[in-house]
């Protein structure tokens, strides 16, 4: 070769060894890592995070005890008094690694608790949302409320791109409530609202935006969840909206999920993600039938990174997709199986939602993998 041929390297590559030498030392030195912890058979599998000054099991141990002194999360429990417990000694259990993305045929799925008993073999919500998940193809983990609970900054910083970096999808699930100071408004309307538990999932769905490496999907709450991260409010009530109708949202004399629910049309957009995934390909908009279990909605922001792709007339926003095509969330809940909404029509709807969009976050990571990278410019 001669020399002026080695002399001939592109700017590219030079901002790929640059990039390469740079690396090295953060990799070298990271300061966390992830693993998974169940502690019984019947029991979700959780992700949990340590630093590299702990074991495993005093990883756990740390977390139980952030949980047990932290008033905010205990407020959770029956009785505040009581303490939070898994189910055995976290010295037990069964200890895994964590998948590496694209080492499974399935799609690797990270579901958000946003209640102390979605980590235990009893949260029987929970175990529905993983079995709706793993039939649609997903393999699915449980990252536990607020898991950073006890890590330094840069190493919750840490955590929160390991996931994103796992993760082919982050599902943010139904629940109670946001802080609306995280959006920028005092509480009026909010119930039931826990700030350690808002700002930790919050953040962690920031960053996994942000580094736009898998796909997120948000449920209800995590519909929510998903708007104030991209920069949206809530109306804290729809009592407060021009047309809002709370009763056709939220039956509160209901004594199950099945009779809190209500019934109403929405309107989808023609050519949105959420019509591609309903196998609606052709150029007109689409009425759809859908439960509603809520009593907030969606105020959309100039600037927000995210737009309405379904709609209804009482409560607005009833679907929202990434402007980078990254993230779709529904105000309706797509995983409630046909016992639970008592409607197999819909339920049957919901699950084609989550088969497709657990298929679109792996088709995506999958491409993203196979786009050209530095190595690629050295061969």
């Amino acid at each position: 070769m001669q020399f002026a041929e080695v002399m001939r390297i592109s700017w590219k590559h030079m901002i790929c060894l640059a990039s390469w030498v740079l690396l090295v030392p953060a990799m070298a030195f990271a300061k966390v890592s992830l693993f998974v912890w169940q502690a019984t058979e019947e029991s979700p599998r959780l992700v949990m995070v340590r630093s590299d000054q702990e074991t495993p099991q005093n990883a756990v141990h740390r977390y139980l005890r952030q949980i047990n002194a932290n008033a905010d999360l205990r407020s959770m429990l029956p009785d505040p008094r009581m303490e939070f417990r898994f189910e055995v000694d976290a010295n037990e259990g069964r200890w895994m690694a964590l998948p590496e993305s694209g080492s499974s045929v399935r799609t690797l799925t990270a579901v958000e608790a946003n209640q102390l008993y979605d980590m235990t073999a009893g949260g029987s919500r929970m175990d529905r949302i993983l079995r709706s998940f793993l039939a649609a193809g997903a393999e699915p983990y449980v990252i536990p409320v607020a898991a950073d609970l006890g890590l330094s900054a840069l190493d919750a910083r840490e955590f929160q791109k390991e996931i994103a970096e796992r993760f082919d999808l982050l599902v943010s699930i139904g629940g109670e409530d946001i802080d609306p100071q995280f959006y920028g408004q005092a509480r009026t309307e909010a119930r039931d609202v826990r700030p350690t538990r808002d700002r930790s999932e919050l953040s962690l769905v920031r960053a996994f935006k942000a580094r736009a490496r898998g796909v997120f999907f948000g449920i209800c709450r995590g519909h929510q969840m998903g708007a104030v991260a991209d920069g949206h409010q809530l109306h804290q009530d729809l009592s407060v909206m021009p047309n809002g109708r709370p009763e056709e949202h939220l039956n509160r004399q209901g004594r199950d999920l099945t009779e809190k629910q209500t019934w109403h049309h929405i309107l989808v957009e023609k050519g949105s993600l959420l019509a591609r995934l309903l196998s609606r390909t052709t150029g007109q908009e689409l009425v759809v039938m859908v439960n509603s279990l809520h009593h907030q909605s969606v105020a959309l922001q100039t600037g927000g990174a995210s737009h309405a792709v379904a709609t209804h007339d009482s409560s607005g926003v009833e679907a929202l997709e990434g402007d980078n095509g990254l993230s779709l969330s529904t105000q309706f809940h797509p995983e409630f199986p046909e016992n639970v909404s008592g409607n197999p029509n819909f339920s049957q709807m919901g699950a084609k939602i989550l088969r497709g969009i657990v298929a679109y976050s792996r088709y995506t990571r999958m491409k993203m993998s196979r786009a050209r990278t530095c190595s690629d410019l050295f061969r």
